[in-house]
């Protein structure tokens, strides 16, 4: 993950090509701390070893995140198919 500080960090998705790639660049460009989040990240070569851009999978982002800020969440909101909710 980017170094935590001073410098403002970025979450960008969808950096594997186009304005995501472009996006992620030009704020690291400009010093910001980049996390660049893509499908298949393994495939990445112009974003990795970049000083302040770190590369990773959506997915590992959010398991990331959760771990975290939220390591004990759980969801109380969910209501089975097959239930009659009462009026």
């Amino acid at each position: 993950m980017p170094k935590q500080g001073a410098k403002k960090t970025a979450l960008i998705t969808g950096t594997s090509s186009g304005f995501g790639k472009a996006t992620a660049k030009l704020f690291a460009k400009k010093g910001w701390n980049v996390v660049a989040t893509m499908r298949r990240p393994e495939a990445e070569k112009a974003l990795v070893g970049l000083d302040n851009i770190f590369v990773t999978s959506e997915q590992e982002y959010i398991k990331h995140m959760r771990s975290q800020f939220f390591p004990k969440t759980k969801s109380n909101a969910a209501i089975p198919i097959n239930t009659k909710i009462k009026k």
